[in-house]
C-alpha cells in the first residue's frame, strides 16, 4: 500500500497535480508501520523527500520543514547518507520561503560540504548553485562569485557554449543579478533578456526576467523603461497571489473529493 500511494503520487507529480501528488504521500506515509522491524525506512524517507519538494513549490515552508526533517529522520534510521544529505537542501528552500537567509545559507552550505566528503562533486555544486542569488542580495560578492564558478565549472550542468540544460534557465537571472551587482550592466542585460526570450518560458521565468530588466532600467535612469517594466511586474504580483489562491482552493477541493 506504500508503495501503490506513493508511485500514484509520483504520477500526479508528473502531471503538475501537487495537490493530488501531496494526498497520495500523505496516504502512502499514513501506511507505513514504523514499529514494524520490516518497514522500509529508506522508501519512507524518499516520500517524505517527494512531500518536501511538492511543499515547496505550493509555498507551504512550514510544511516544508516538517517533511524535509523527517526525510532526514527516516534517512538515518536507513543509514542513506545521500537522503540525508538532500534533505539538508530540503530545508535551506524551507527556510528560503521563510525569507530566513542565514538559515539557507547554513543548510545548503552544509549540504555542500557533505555532498564533498561523499565525493559527490556535481552535487555539492548544486547546493552552492541556489546560494548565488542569496549571496548577491545580500551584496557579498566573494561568495556569490564562489558558488557562481563552482556551479557552473562542477554541476556538469553545461554545454560547451555556456548554456545551462534545458529546464534550469532561472540560473540567468541569478547570473544577471550578479553581473548588475558588480556594475556589469551590458553582461546583466545579456542573461535577463537571455531569460525573458526562452521559448516556453515558466510563470517564475517570465517573472524573474522582468524583475531583472527592471532592476537594469532602474541602475540606467531610462524612465520609460522602468515604467514599462514597474507595470508588468505589478502584474506578476497579482498573478502569484492568484496562483496562490488557486493552489489553496486547489487543495480543499482534491482533500473534498478525496474523502
Amino acid at each position: 500500500k506504500v508503495m501503490a500511494h506513493y508511485l500514484l503520487g509520483c504520477a500526479y507529480r508528473d502531471l503538475d497535480s501537487l495537490p493530488q501528488a501531496l494526498l497520495q504521500y500523505e496516504t502512502a506515509i499514513s501506511q507505513a508501520d514504523t514499529t514494524s522491524e520490516d518497514c522500509d525506512f529508506k522508501t519512507l524517507g524518499r516520500i517524505y523527500g517527494q512531500a518536501a519538494e511538492a511543499y515547496y513549490e505550493s509555498y507551504m515552508p512550514q510544511n516544508t520543514l516538517e517533511a524535509s526533517w523527517n526525510h532526514i529522520r527516516y534517512g538515518l534510521r536507513a543509514k542513506d547518507s545521500v537522503g540525508v544529505i538532500s534533505g539538508y537542501d530540503f530545508i535551506a528552500d524551507a527556510y528560503s520561503l521563510m525569507g530566513k537567509e542565514d538559515s539557507e545559507i547554513y543548510y545548503h552550505e552544509k549540504a555542500s560540504r557533505l555532498y564533498e566528503k561523499h565525493q559527490m562533486l556535481e552535487e555539492a555544486a548544486m547546493s552552492l548553485g541556489a546560494l548565488i542569488e542569496t549571496y548577491t542580495k545580500r551584496k557579498d560578492l566573494k561568495n556569490a562569485s564562489r558558488c557562481l564558478h563552482r556551479y557552473e565549472r562542477e554541476s556538469g550542468l553545461f554545454d560547451g557554449k555556456g548554456n545551462i540544460v534545458p529546464g534550469r534557465e532561472i540560473f540567468y537571472y541569478g547570473k544577471g543579478l550578479y553581473f548588475l551587482n558588480t556594475g556589469a550592466i551590458d553582461s546583466a542585460t545579456f542573461y535577463f533578456r537571455k531569460l525573458k526570450n526562452k521559448k516556453q518560458s515558466t510563470f517564475n521565468e517570465r517573472r524573474a526576467a522582468v524583475i531583472g530588466l527592471y532592476q537594469t532600467y532602474q541602475k540606467l535612469g531610462m524612465t520609460d523603461s522602468v515604467a514599462h517594466y514597474a507595470s508588468l511586474k505589478a502584474d506578476y504580483a497579482n498573478d502569484i497571489l492568484n496562483k496562490n489562491m488557486k493552489t489553496s482552493t486547489s487543495r480543499v477541493s482534491a482533500s473534498y473529493k478525496q474523502q
